[in-house]
């Protein structure tokens, strides 16, 4: 018994006749005839009725070909893996995002990645201040990021800016003072400055973090907006983040005198020296 015979046995079960599988399979009925009674033969069994005007499969040929069924599939499964090989196309990329890069700019390429390659997995993940580190690592295939320092083992393009203002609740005592004149370090680190911890431990990597203030550690972006808004601290935030905020002036901005150009720059990055297949130059080539 072999896997042709038994999806012989599947198609013959799924057309109705001998004549409508010979011309799906593109071989003459007598070799399909041929091939049936030879596992026939083989299993000592009769697996298909031939005396009505259509063949029907007996009580054993439905037994066997239900028993079949996940074995046709895993090697449908098989087949459709190995081609996948073969036309360079990756089995899974690794994609980390800086968590200041709003989704919906990249959703676009995700979407199509998902009608073009969907036999290619997408581990998708953000982070904060580790995205080098983590290509570096080999943790993830490409990164967004926003701290670029190696730009020699790596192939990278600005695929944006980012504007980071810095905001307080229209509610915290500095609020009135942010309307009047710019606001001195000193008066900023008397109160708390909310930040967002690196996924990764870092070595004094930091954006905007003022020395001497006191620190209020948080795991990601909402909580840290919503501390903010609660008049608990300050900080600075993506503009897609707040500028609505500022706007119904719920939120404050505030322009230290000591401010520098709070815009960063956002990267596509990838490691030089690992291979890219279909999947990774189109992410490449869209994004």
């Amino acid at each position: 018994m072999n896997l042709d015979q038994l999806q012989l046995l599947k198609i013959i079960d799924e057309e109705g006749s001998f004549s409508k599988a010979s011309e799906k399979l593109n071989k003459a009925k007598s070799a399909i005839s041929y091939t049936v009674s030879n596992l026939e033969d083989e299993l000592g069994l009769l697996l298909i009725d031939r005396s009505k005007y259509r063949p029907v499969l007996t009580n054993y040929g439905k037994q066997l070909l239900e028993k079949s069924l996940p074995v046709l599939q895993a090697f449908e499964d098989l087949e459709h893996f190995a081609k996948t090989l073969s036309s360079n196309q990756e089995l899974k990329i690794r994609l980390s995002m800086s968590a200041l890069w709003p989704v919906n700019k990249i959703a676009p390429v995700l979407r199509d990645l998902e009608e073009k390659y969907n036999q290619t997995e997408i581990v998708f993940t953000t982070e904060v201040l580790s995205g080098e580190r983590l290509l570096f690592e080999g943790q993830v295939d490409m990164a967004i990021l926003t701290n670029l320092e190696n730009r020699v083992d790596i192939d990278y393009k600005e695929i944006g800016t980012l504007k980071m203002p810095m905001v307080i609740s229209a509610n915290h005592p500095l609020a009135k003072e942010c309307s009047k004149k710019k606001i001195g370090k000193k008066q900023l680190e008397s109160y708390p400055q909310i930040i967002v911890r690196s996924t990764l431990p870092t070595e004094g990597k930091s954006f905007g973090v003022l020395k001497e203030a006191k620190k209020w550690y948080v795991s990601d972006l909402e909580t840290k907006l919503r501390l903010i808004l609660e008049g608990l601290g300050w900080g600075r935030l993506p503009d897609h983040m707040v500028d609505e905020l500022i706007q119904r002036e719920v939120l404050k901005e505030i322009t230290p005198q000591e401010d520098r150009d709070n815009t960063i720059s956002v990267y596509l990055a990838r490691k030089k020296t690992d291979w890219h297949g279909l999947v990774s130059h189109y992410i490449w080539d869209h994004i």
